[in-house]
């Protein structure tokens, strides 16, 4: 006898705003390129329409937006994940020196030029 397999659908295991945070954070580390499609994982956990009716875009282009071939923009990226409860948040990776360059030296007494003001005559 053959077994039945179903397909397993992740937004249907997302309850509250800490489970779409560690959906998503798991997502990033595994495969950063996966972002977009994450967070379509976790809207539709919301249901798409009602994320639509949030952030003021339509359905169609949430889902386009939001698969594995999408490519949103950070606006479209910052309004969903508002709308899902989530916020991004930068660190320093762990292990990386990155090297800055200095400022620039500017002769003794001279003003950056933005901050000189014509004496009126």
């Amino acid at each position: 006898m053959a077994e039945k397999l179903y397909r397993w659908d992740p937004s249907e295991h997302i309850e509250t705003d800490e489970d779409a945070a560690y959906f998503l954070e798991a997502a990033v580390e595994e495969d950063p390129d996966m972002l977009p499609a994450a967070i379509g994982v976790v809207a539709r956990s919301i249901g798409m329409t009602e994320v639509a009716r949030r952030t003021g875009i339509s359905r169609e282009a949430l889902y386009t937006a939001l698969s594995e071939v999408g490519n949103p923009n950070y606006k479209t990226i910052r309004k969903v994940l508002d709308a899902c409860g989530v916020k991004i948040s930068i660190t320093p990776a762990a292990g990386a020196k990155a090297t800055r360059k200095a400022p620039a030296k500017r002769p003794a007494g001279k003003a950056p030029a933005a901050k000189r003001e014509a004496i009126p005559a």
